[in-house]
């Protein structure tokens, strides 16, 4: 029998000859050390915990190999060392997705993994910014903020403000209401433990999942599912996948779960956690739905502007409670969404959701699941998000208000070169409000996104280009872009020359200038100054016919497929993708003898009680007023060649 703590010695020695990389060198001892670990262990099981090692002592390579020892070992302490091993290769590094993601380069050109090569260069005195015009430095918080938080409150909400978005946290820049990812996987209270995480998306890190868990957290006991849209056995993602799960502690404790993939070219592209807690002996359970745009890499929750709406802890639902009508649509949605992966897949997860009250929740949910529906019953994709549209109303005013889309990729939108979905089909379902007399004038239409100097001049530089993606290399493609550019707005103001701006207001600033977009955000705003806000969006989902389905048509003109019950006349919206996405709107936070005012939250700003109103502020990470792209001005590509230098000094070459 062993003691229920062994302190285990291990030596670890470092040969001088062999050629570790700069960053293993730094992280080792200039010579052998002792190092004391403790393990948890019984009789039937040794529990690992996230403590067990400290993160900063293990290194990030797994090319140390294993010093050899002619001294006999211990069984038990060989397992120990193994186990410490396996723990040890759970915070290795995993690359963002292969395409047109940039390297780190020496003096020479180095290729990446699709071709393009960046050329290291001389840095110079504005990077990234073609037009001369001085680069505003938001790294500095305001004197309000607090320079050294690293998260936002658990609810940053009173009864009479609410702040249902928040940007993820970047070390470098403003951090009011910004929120971390171990904040997010982090139990309601001390005595309380994980017991379940599902994660939905498109590219996930299962090691990087569990360095960011508390330190505390009982490996042994957690279960973890992965939802995936990896179905071939050969891919490569799910390969690693399967790696990472057999390279954890308990591999049986995790589940790949991969979603059903009808469509050729849909994507898994939601991104959603579900944590479950209970207290320790048995106490009260909770529930944590948790909707943002980052995959699950430390690439996407570092340096890249993301964004997270939280549920908070829901409790359990009290027998014969019975949910007011926006919590309770909110799950019904929810649960929609997840029973269409089929029982097999997501029944268990749903068995637990309904057990939960969602009566707090102030919100609508609006997916994306792949499959052909009718278009007057749609619950998904634009038809779905136009039905919730009917519930809001813009202002009464004489003058169009604005809708922003803000979006890090564009998609091929139509087969030819003309707009047959854009106009007709999206920005027109985005039109709608509530019936009204008089009805509000149609909104004005802009979209956000990226240029190349903009890309440049992110924290990341090129590197940010690989998760930003617009095709400009086919006449095709130039013809969209140019059916497109009325509407084309670039991502900072603060970067553009003060000539392209829509309106000579002041400036107000976003504070993610130098972080690339991965957000996705849809915002209706009452005036063309943008004051108040209609509704806004928070999506998985970017600007593609995949995401949001395609234009109405009839069973007879899509040829073979499935048939959805109904006359044979009836249109169908054909959608590819998994998205997810929560909107809101002033309605979901009415009161009695109240007025609900939504309006935008820059960097600094806060809201503050009012007597008889409700603020809603909804965290704007790009420039108001917008500035439209100059003449000629193109949107970044990664398919494109760039030999201007970014801010780490290097070019772009295809």
């Amino acid at each position: 029998m062993f003691p229920n703590h062994i302190n285990v010695i291990c030596t670890l020695e470092v040969d001088h000859n062999t050629k570790y990389p700069p960053a293993v060198i730094s992280e080792m001892p200039d010579s052998p050390s002792i190092k004391r670990r403790k393990l948890h262990t019984s009789r039937e099981d040794w529990d690992i915990r996230v403590e067990d090692i400290p993160r900063s002592e293990i290194c990030r390579s797994n090319n140390l190999g294993n010093p050899s020892s002619s001294t006999s070992v211990p069984d038990f302490l060989r397992d120990t060392a193994h186990r410490r091993r396996t723990l040890a290769s759970l915070t290795k590094e995993v690359s963002p997705p292969p395409l047109r993601r940039a390297t780190p380069v020496s003096s020479r050109a180095t290729p990446t993994s699709n071709g393009a090569t960046l050329q290291s260069c001389t840095p110079i005195a504005t990077p990234g910014s073609s037009s001369g015009t001085p680069i505003v430095d938001l790294t500095t918080p305001p004197p309000n903020e607090q320079s050294k938080a690293s998260q936002a409150p658990e609810n940053a909400s009173t009864p009479n403000t609410h702040i249902p978005f928040r940007l993820t946290h970047i070390p470098a820049l403003p951090t009011n209401h910004t929120i971390t990812l171990q904040s997010l996987l982090t139990p309601p209270t001390p005595s309380c433990t994980l017991t379940t995480v599902w994660c939905f998306n498109y590219i996930h890190s299962l090691p990087f999942i569990v360095s960011n868990l508390p330190y505390d957290t009982n490996l042994s006991t957690l279960r973890i599912h992965l939802v995936h849209g990896s179905w071939r056995t050969e891919d490569a993602t799910r390969i690693r996948l399967e790696q990472d799960r057999l390279g954890h502690p308990y591999p049986g404790n995790v589940r790949l779960v991969s979603a059903y993939m009808p469509e050729p070219f849909g994507t898994h592209h939601s991104k959603m956690l579900f944590l479950f807690s209970v207290e320790e002996g048995g106490g009260r359970e909770m529930a944590r739905v948790i909707i943002h745009t980052a995959n699950m890499i430390p690439f996407d929750w570092g340096n890249m502007t993301q964004s997270v709406w939280d549920s908070g802890w829901l409790p359990l639902l009290l027998p014969g409670t019975k949910e007011p009508p926006i919590g309770a649509e909110f799950k019904s949605e929810l649960l929609r969404y997840l029973e269409a992966y089929g029982s097999s897949r997501t029944g268990e997860l749903t068995a637990e959701l309904v057990k939960f009250s969602f009566s707090h929740i102030r919100a609508a949910f609006i997916g994306s699941v792949p499959g052909r529906y009718k278009l007057s019953e749609s619950h998904f994709g634009w038809p779905g998000l136009q039905r919730i549209l009917r519930n809001t109303h813009a202002l009464p005013t004489s003058v169009p208000g604005k809708v922003i889309c803000q979006v890090s990729s564009i998609a091929t939108l139509a087969m030819g070169s003309k707009d047959t979905w854009l106009t007709p089909i999206f920005l027109k379902a985005l039109s709608v409000t509530a019936p009204s007399k008089p009805p509000p004038p149609k909104p004005e239409f802009s979209i956000i996104f990226p240029t190349p100097d903009e890309i440049r001049a992110s924290i990341n530089g090129y590197d940010s280009g690989g998760a930003v993606h617009m095709k400009a290399a086919t006449p095709a493609n130039l013809k969209q872009i140019d059916y497109m550019r009325p509407y084309l707005c670039r991502w900072s103001g603060s970067l553009a020359p003060i000539s392209s701006r829509t309106d000579p207001a002041p400036l107000r600033l976003g504070g993610r200038a130098k972080a690339a977009p991965h957000i996705k955000t849809y915002i209706r705003y009452n005036e063309p100054t943008c004051q108040t806000i209609s509704w806004a969006l928070l999506t998985s989902a970017n600007l593609s016919n995949q995401a949001w389905g395609s234009a109405p048509i009839t069973k007879a003109s899509r040829g073979r497929g499935p048939v959805i019950p109904g006359t044979d006349d009836e249109k169908e919206v054909r959608i590819c993708s998994y998205e997810a996405g929560v909107i809101m709107y002033p309605g979901l936070f009415a009161e009695e003898g109240k007025e609900v005012v939504m309006k935008p939250l820059f960097h600094g700003e806060e809201l503050y009680e009012e007597e008889g109103k409700i603020h809603v502020g909804i965290r704007v990470p790009y420039d108001l007023p917008l500035a439209k792209y100059k003449p000629g001005e193109m949107p970044w590509s990664p398919g494109g060649s760039y030999a201007e230098v970014d801010c780490l000094g290097r070019s772009y070459l295809v």
